[in-house]
């Protein structure tokens, strides 16, 4: 686990390489529509115990420049 200084400037492949590969397409479409996406059910297999873990997220366009979106967050 990381502090939320820890996440700061970082990749989510860098801070959770299981959820990079079903984020990936969502964050990319969110760059190329500038659509927010909410509740997007994401199931994804870890390396914990149970193996599974489910999600809820939401991919939303935060930043412009020149015109054009720089930055994407999700919750």
């Amino acid at each position: 686990a990381h502090s939320i200084e820890g996440h700061l400037g970082r990749s989510i492949r860098e801070v959770s390489p299981e959820l990079a590969g079903p984020l990936d397409p969502l964050i990319e479409r969110v760059f190329r529509t500038g659509e927010t996406l909410r509740q997007v059910d994401l199931t994804v297999t870890r390396r914990v115990p149970w193996g599974r873990s489910a999600y809820l997220a939401d991919v939303y366009p935060f930043a412009w420049r020149e015109g054009e979106i720089s930055g994407v967050g999700l919750i």
